[in-house]
Parts: C-alpha cells; structure tokens; sequence
C-alpha cells in the first residue's frame, strides 16, 4: 500500500482549540525539527496541522508529532495523556488515544509522539527527567501494560497497541521565549549548510516563520494528497530555495546587478530608478512576495528548458525576458521593477544560483 493511500485513510483534524501561545510554540518547535531532520539527508515535506500538529512525510513512512505545553507543574503525567476528554457529540478521546489512532495500522513506518516542555512521568511516578527522546516500549513492564490496556479500551478490543510506534519528546525549547532559542538555531543551521552568516538573519528567521505559518493556517479539507503537501507542506526543496535567497552567491548577483546598470544604462535618472526598483526586488523576494516567487520559479524553469534559445548576450537575454515574460505581472509592478527582476534572475543564473532547482 502506497504512502499515499496510507496517509489519505488516516482521520485529520483542524479544529483543535488551541491559545494564540501554543500555535506559536507549536510552529517554532516544527522549525526546529525541520532544521534537524534536514539534515538526514531524506527527502521530506513537513506537514503543518492537518492530521496532527507536525508531520513528517518521508517516503520510507510518517512520524506525527502532539504538542502539549504546560507553563505549571514539573511534569506531564502518564495519567494526563490518558485522560479522555469529550470532542464530538458521542465519543471520548484521549491524547494520547487520538494520537495513536494514526498508527493503528499494519504500517510499521508510521511512529506518533508527544512533545513537551515538560519532562514525563510514568503511573510508578517515575520521572524521565533525564532523558529527550523516550521511547514507550524502554518504560517499565507494568507501565507499558497499563498504557496499551487504556489504548486497547479507548480504541476496541481489536486493537493491539504497539509501544515501539510511541514516543515523548521532552523538548528543551523555552516556552516563554522560544524565538530566542530558534533564532540562534537558525543561524547556526545556515552556517553548517552554507559556510557562511546569514547575510540578513532575522529577515531569514522572520521568513521562515511566516511561511509555516502560512501552511498551518489554512483551515479547509483536502481530498488530494498532492494538495495536502502544497498547501500544508514545506519540503526540502523549498527550504533549499528560502536559503539560496541570504546566501553570498545573492549577494553577488545582486552586486553584478548593480554594476550592470552603471555599465550600460548612459542616463543618470534611469540608473536611479532601475537600482531603486532593483533594491525592492530584493526586498520582495526576500519578504517572501507570492507572485514575484513564482515568477522566479516559472522563469527559470523555462530557461533551463531552452538553453540553446537564451544562449545570448546578457542584453539579448534580458530583452527575451522582457517580452516574454512581462505579462506574468500585474499593472502596479512599473517597467523599471520588471526590467530589475528580470537583470536579478540574470545575474543569479551566472552565479550559478539555480543549480538545485528543480527545473
């Protein structure tokens, strides 16, 4: 069975009750987990809020992950997890119960967990305070016997849990200051993938952030899972092209850019204008602007598809572009804007920028 026909058989859920807070931690968490299993070298699409608060697609299954944040007590009780609270008219459901509901199937790769700022505790009252990631089927014998009998209750008799599929995350992450901690992470993770500072840090954090949230926020059914992983979905490949935007190669097609237009634009007006529009090109495509990102998408694409047609000179190029492409924008964008985005994407294709796009 296809992970595809897997997934789309699995409950989803978009209505849970949650603060502004949470939402926000739960985002932050999904960035920081992003950035880890990015580098597994897998390919990926993360999920945001659809059938669980954080899902990993991966082609060898899926790992869903529950955020609970607590701001008092030490702990996160085994009791709290199991406790069922009523969320449709005639069923009862615990967090964990509704968690594992995901897993119950004869997949062996799907794997559900539990995230929290607060470390667990097990019904001997053991405390896990020591440990990240624990894994249900290391809990005592008795304990994971008393789990897998509350699951078997909650879920029908034809059920036979699996501890090995469950997992709590204790996560070190702050709840009351979490963009501090990712901030750095953030910048730490450029540097380790690119060798280099972020050339604009908070610009790429800010970013980042708005694009998953973005994807956690819309609220409506998707019968296509194509459609889930677009909207609901940030791969790999769009990670890649988000980091292409700070990096030192985008600063140098922008400075190519610059000196272009000193070179062969003769009046001093028109310069100004073209360099001004140039920096708000910039601007907006590292603000994250949709329609000036597809734009770059579709163009490259297409000259990567006819290398001998623009095989040219770098005016000849720029004059393809203008009047093949001039139409994808709409009134408000100026000619100067135009001609600047399109002497953007030439520059960015001799610096070589678009060698991992998936053209």
């Amino acid at each position: 069975m296809s992970n595809e026909t897997i997934y789309m058989e699995l409950p989803f859920d978009l209505s849970g009750s949650r603060s502004k807070n949470r939402f926000r931690y739960e985002i932050l968490w999904g960035l920081s987990k992003l950035f880890d299993i990015y580098n597994e070298n897998e390919s990926f699409v993360m999920v945001f809020d659809y059938a669980c608060d954080i899902e990993v697609h991966k082609e060898t299954g899926f790992d869903f992950y529950q955020v609970k944040t607590k701001k008092d007590g030490a702990v996160y009780t085994q009791g709290a997890l199991l406790k069922k609270k009523k969320l449709e008219e005639e069923r009862s459901f615990s967090i964990l119960g509704r968690l594992y509901s995901l897993a119950n199937n004869q997949n062996k790769n799907i794997h559900v967990n539990i995230v929290s700022n607060k470390p667990f505790q097990d019904s001997s009252k053991k405390n896990h305070t020591t440990i990240e990631n624990l894994d249900f089927n290391n809990l005592d014998e008795g304990v994971q016997n008393t789990i897998e009998s509350k699951i078997q209750e909650e879920l029908g008799s034809d059920v036979t849990p699996d501890m090995s599929k469950i997992s709590f995350i204790y996560t070190s992450i702050d709840l009351f200051s979490p963009d501090d901690t990712l901030r750095g992470k953030t910048s730490k993770f450029f540097f380790e993938l690119t060798g280099s500072e972020p050339n604009k840090p908070n610009a790429l954090y800010n970013l980042l952030v708005e694009t998953i949230s973005e994807k956690a926020c819309y609220e409506l059914q998707l019968d296509c899972y194509s459609d889930i992983l677009n909207r609901k979905g940030i791969s790999k490949d769009n990670i890649d092209k988000i980091i292409s935007l700070y990096s030192e190669k985008t600063d140098r097609a922008v400075e190519k850019a610059s000196m272009f237009v000193d070179t062969n634009i003769n009046k001093p007006i028109k310069r100004l204008k073209l360099k001004t529009m140039l920096g708000k090109v910039v601007s907006d495509i590292e603000s994250g602007n949709k329609l000036v990102l597809q734009n770059e998408e579709l163009i490259v694409q297409s000259i990567f598809s006819n290398l001998d047609k623009f095989d040219v000179e770098e005016n000849d190029f720029i004059d393809l572009l203008v009047s093949e492409y001039s139409k994808l924008f709409t009134i408000e964008y100026s000619e100067d804007y135009r001609y600047a985005f399109f002497l953007l994407i030439l520059m960015k294709v001799e610096e070589n920028i678009y060698e991992y796009s998936d053209v």
